[in-house]
């Protein structure tokens, strides 16, 4: 059967953020941040020939994030810092349907960031970054293909995942108009489990 989209999708969105920073001694700093943010979807679904949902479709969330941090001078060009935060990506809506039942919400994705990091950066030109991370997503967004009754269709799923590494950047300056740069990334993710 032929039949052709005149969707329409709203969409909403507000927040508002804070950060401070206090120095505790000449060489160690804290930081801390919050942030609220408001974020409303709403789905008109029109498909003539196919599908037809009069009733618009809606997803809202209310959510704060926040950050925390410290770093500390160990000597004038060494640097080591810790810092773990919290994010978000809006909630979505599953759009590719057969039946007014099948629209539905896709949770948000959330995440907790956990990093640790070193910092050498000489007056000669010489810089070292070397970081530590570990990534704890509650809901990340995957989409998949379904297969149900011999038909398949497509759908985003919220997944637990977790994702960790190791990342180095090593840089020099030889003079004016040439550097020399190194860089080298370890990373390891995995799903914990499917929700379907």
């Amino acid at each position: 059967d032929n039949f052709y989209e005149t969707d329409t999708a709203i969409k909403h969105t507000a927040s508002v953020f804070g950060h401070a920073d206090y120095k505790i001694t000449d060489d160690w700093h804290i930081s801390g941040g919050l942030r609220y943010s408001h974020n409303e979807l709403t789905y008109h679904f029109d498909h003539p020939g196919l599908l037809i949902i009069p009733t618009p479709f809606t997803v809202d969330e209310h959510r704060i994030d926040w950050l925390a941090s410290t770093s500390y001078q160990i000597v004038p060009d060494t640097m080591a810092y810790f810092s773990v935060s919290t994010g978000s990506r809006p909630p979505g809506i599953t759009t590719i349907v057969n039946t007014a039942q099948q629209l539905s919400p896709i949770p948000a994705e959330t995440l907790t960031a956990y990093e640790l990091g070193y910092k050498v950066h000489t007056p000669t030109g010489f810089t070292y970054d070397s970081s530590l991370y570990y990534y704890d997503y509650s809901n990340e967004q995957i989409d998949a293909n379904v297969l149900v009754n011999g038909n398949s269709f497509g759908l985003t799923l919220g997944v637990p995942t977790q994702l960790y590494g190791w990342e180095n950047g090593v840089r020099w300056a030889i003079d004016r108009s040439d550097s020399l740069e190194l860089e080298l990334a370890l990373e390891h993710s995995k799903y914990v489990r499917f929700n379907f």
